[in-house]
């Protein structure tokens, strides 16, 4: 979104890796609320429009329709993206290691989310960005397939949070994966 994650506590000893939060919580919840209230504004016209309070003869039936279909839309649609901007403002990552693997959980104010990866399992971790983006992400490669581990990271946190998970890493493992 605004700003990349930067804070991450590196914990040694007691299985905890690493986790991730929001830097910049107070900007990006102003930001979003001006945001919010723009949206609001629309779909309070949308409204008013439909109930007849904004000249109600200039609209026609098809017009009716439309303005229907689209209030639907931009409901639908603001409700994902307000969902997405809170998860993404208020969640963290927890990452914790033993000798079988890890577990890396998404951690929301609401619920929490969780992918088990067994070192055998682990093919790589790499950092990833996307075009035109000031943050960064962190991608697992396991024997299954890909997945995104943590994104809207700065270059540091990906690079800490990987060498994290490297080191946690049994050691006969990494030379093995590393060798094949």
């Amino acid at each position: 979104m605004l700003y990349p994650r930067e804070s991450l506590a590196v914990c040694e000893g007691d299985g905890d890796i690493a986790a991730t939060a929001n830097a910049h919580v107070g900007i990006e919840l102003f930001l979003h609320a001006l945001w919010a209230l723009g949206w609001l504004t629309g779909a309070a016209f949308a409204v008013a429009a439909l109930a007849g309070f904004l000249s109600p003869e200039t609209l026609s039936t098809g017009l009716r329709g439309f303005l229907w279909f689209w209030l639907v839309g931009w409901l639908v649609g603001g409700a994902f993206l307000l969902r997405s901007v809170l998860s993404r403002i208020f969640s963290r990552l927890e990452i914790i290691a033993d000798d079988h693997g890890f577990d890396a959980r998404r951690v929301y104010p609401w619920f929490q989310t969780s992918k088990t990866v067994a070192w055998s399992d682990l093919v790589g971790v790499a950092e990833f960005s996307a075009p035109r983006k000031i943050y960064r992400g962190v991608m697992l490669y396991t024997s299954n397939g890909a997945a995104v581990l943590d994104n809207y990271l700065s270059s540091d946190s990906c690079q800490q949070l990987i060498a994290a998970i490297e080191s946690a890493r049994p050691t006969a493992l990494a030379t093995e994966t590393a060798g094949s």
